[in-house]
């Protein structure tokens, strides 16, 4: 594999963000580091795993055909890169993605909405009814969140 050659890898990576909204017609709404490197064992060999959360124009919301809701690109000079569709990432965060939870729980953040991410945790909070520190996976999140008010149970007839 061959090292990326001239700038940075942070700034590779950024200006490679730029490249795929302008190209897609997308908004990054969250991209982070999801392989070796954010955990800390990366070797001299290891590629940049960045993933993201990307959200498409309204009209292909609307749309009655499906659409292709991942975005892959080949491996190139060490870059790993692919991102997900905000509906899919909704639809994954329901049935508790543990890869969707990885990503959150990143240690290495290239960009973030804050207002994304701060209602994306509200979702999955909701979704599976519990705070993400209870369970398995700890989001570094977390703790900049206000709680979520509290509900009456629902109970649905059978």
């Amino acid at each position: 594999m061959t090292r990326m050659s001239g700038l940075m890898p942070s700034a590779r990576i950024a200006s490679a963000l730029k490249k795929i909204e302008a190209q897609h017609g997308i908004a990054i709404l969250y991209a982070c580091e999801s392989g070796s490197r954010g955990w800390g064992f990366a070797s001299q060999d290891s590629d940049y795993d960045v993933r993201f959360i990307y959200q498409n124009p309204r009209n292909w919301y609307l749309s009655i055909d499906e659409k292709r809701d991942v975005i892959e690109l080949p491996i190139n000079d060490e870059l790993d890169i692919n991102g997900w569709d905000l509906r899919k990432a909704l639809r994954l965060l329901r049935k508790s993605n543990p890869a969707l939870f990885e990503w959150l729980s990143s240690p290495i953040v290239y960009r973030q909405d804050e207002e994304f991410v701060s209602g994306f945790l509200l979702c999955l909070i909701r979704c599976n009814g519990k705070s993400p520190t209870n369970g398995r996976w700890r989001c570094r999140h977390w703790p900049t969140l206000r709680p979520a008010p509290k509900r009456p149970r629902r109970t649905w007839k059978r």
